[in-house]
């Protein structure tokens, strides 16, 4: 497939759980940290959601460090006197005892942890009260997947880190492009009726959103740095960097019909 640039778009198909498994075991190769099953689990529960490695990364990492916590404070709790104390703290170090293995009640705990980020409790509380913030997110992630090469760099650099724990490689998208596939899944996915029906009303009694309400919406988004935004020098329109890995956003609306409605 060919873009307007006349570059040639690659779509990489979600990570399997076999794969998953693979790649985090051959960075793990030289460092015996990770107990039996511990790996498997975060490759499997990773693949059923997204197959995002980012976020296979992600819950590994944290589990790694509740493992250390956990020996912190079990070091702690065994030491007498203050001295002793801040000497377990010090020497605590979970790769130097291969005895404490993170295991598969570690990456439970880790993805529980990153389940219930600000940003995916944000999404969730106002899913019933928001019904078009699903279609927004939606269409950033379908305008994300068709980006080129993520954004120019001008583009990337203009918009700079994000701080949203793992949205720093996110493609950049416009506004404009975000509007116009919002548009197009408004159209084609019949969400106007569905979001009309769940308010007891028909599609023609319910107002359609403006494309000034959907960039307010984006303000907010900002205004929480759920998004960066950033004018790049000779652009009209914004350009905006998700934060956030998409696997949050499919946490977030987990159960959510609306959100279920449009990913099928």
């Amino acid at each position: 497939m060919n873009s307007r640039l006349g570059l040639t778009k690659l779509h990489f198909a979600p990570y399997t759980k076999d794969q998953i498994e693979l790649i985090i075991g051959e960075r793990l190769r030289a460092l015996p940290a990770f107990g039996d099953g511990a790996v498997e689990l975060a490759a499997r529960k990773i693949a059923s959601i997204s197959g995002d490695m980012r976020r296979a990364l992600q819950i590994c990492r944290r589990a790694a460090e509740i493992c250390e916590e956990q020996i912190a404070r079990s070091k702690i709790n065994s030491s007498k006197g203050t001295a002793a104390a801040l000497d377990a703290v010090a020497s605590a170090d979970a790769s130097a005892d291969t005895s404490h293995l993170v295991t598969a009640e570690h990456i439970t705990l880790a993805i529980s942890d990153l389940q219930s980020s600000s940003f995916i409790q944000w999404l969730r509380v106002r899913a019933p009260r928001v019904p078009f913030e699903p279609l927004m997110l939606a269409a950033m992630m379908a305008c994300m997947k068709f980006a080129v090469g993520g954004a120019p760099s001008a583009a990337a650099a203009a918009v700079g880190r994000g701080g949203g724990g793992g949205g720093d490689d996110n493609p950049v998208v416009t506004l404009e492009s975000l509007l116009v596939q919002a548009s197009a899944l408004l159209d084609t996915k019949g969400y106007l009726s569905l979001v009309a029906s769940r308010a007891g009303l028909t599609a023609a009694h319910f107002p359609k959103p403006s494309a000034a309400d959907l960039q307010r919406l984006v303000q907010q988004w900002a205004d929480v740095r759920l998004v960066q935004l950033a004018h790049v020098r000779g652009e009209r329109e914004p350009r905006l960097q998700l934060n956030v890995l998409t696997d949050d956003i499919e946490h977030a609306y987990l159960h959510e019909p609306l959100w279920d409605h449009l990913r099928n």
